[in-house]
C-alpha cells in the first residue's frame, strides 16, 4: 500500500533514482573518496534529520523512498540507480578532469 498518492507518470525508469545515483558518484569522484558523511534536514518535517555515511547511502535511500511512495517498482529504482552511477562515472571520467595549466 502506497504512503502517498501515486503520480500519473511512467514507472520505468526512476528519474529520482537516476539523478541521485549520478550525483552521489560525481561527488565521490570529485572529492576522491566515498567517505563524505553528512546530515540533512527536511523543509516538510521541521526538526527531522537524516545522517548518511556516504553519498551513495543517501542515493539508495532516495531510490527506495520512491518504492515506499508507490511511485515505482523496485526494478525501476534499482535500474535507475545503476544507470545514474554509470552516468556519474562517465561524467566524472570524461568531464571532471584536472585543468592542468589552463587559466580557466
Amino acid at each position: 500500500m502506497s504512503f502517498i498518492v501515486t503520480p500519473p507518470f511512467p514507472d520505468y525508469v526512476s528519474g529520482h533514482s537516476t539523478f541521485s545515483g549520478a550525483a552521489a558518484t560525481v561527488l565521490e569522484l570529485f572529492y576522491g573518496t566515498e567517505d563524505l558523511p553528512f546530515t540533512i534536514g527536511s523543509d516538510f518535517l521541521p526538526g527531522v534529520y537524516r545522517s548518511f555515511p556516504t553519498c551513495l547511502d543517501a542515493a539508495e535511500e532516495a531510490a527506495v523512498s520512491r518504492l515506499y511512495g508507490g511511485i515505482h517498482f523496485r526494478s525501476a529504482n534499482d535500474d535507475g540507480l545503476e544507470a545514474g552511477i554509470s552516468i556519474g562515472e562517465w561524467t566524472g571520467t570524461g568531464y571532471l578532469l584536472p585543468k592542468g595549466n589552463r587559466s580557466r
